[in-house]
């Protein structure tokens, strides 16, 4: 590509793919944060001071300092703990598994 783009563009240090999680926390997904965050059943509210987990949610929302990481953070924690800890299901041993799978046949 040397033919087709300048030198400064070809030879610049690597930039990341940002996103405005930080605008997007405080406005068009405020809602989602809140209900996901401070919800009485949130798994945040178990495992963290409820507290501090409000006064994060409520500083970043106002801007009084970027913490849209803490909230990517918590939010993060929370769905990974909804799907592999609430949700958890074993798995089942491969005996169990051919058993279900022949115990519908008609004989």
């Amino acid at each position: 590509m040397a033919d087709e783009l300048p030198a400064s563009v070809l030879h610049r240090t690597k930039k990341g793919f940002p996103i405005p999680a930080e605008a997007w926390f405080r406005f068009e997904l405020r809602d989602f944060v809140r209900d996901t965050l401070l919800a009485h059943d949130s798994s945040c509210r178990q495992f963290f001071d409820p507290q501090a987990v409000e006064e994060i949610v409520s500083l970043q929302e106002k801007g009084k300092f970027s913490g849209y990481q803490e909230v990517w953070s918590l939010l993060v924690f929370e769905f990974w703990h909804k799907q592999f800890i609430e949700e958890f299901v074993p798995v089942q041993t491969a005996k169990e598994s051919t058993t279900d799978v022949f115990a519908g046949r008609v004989a």
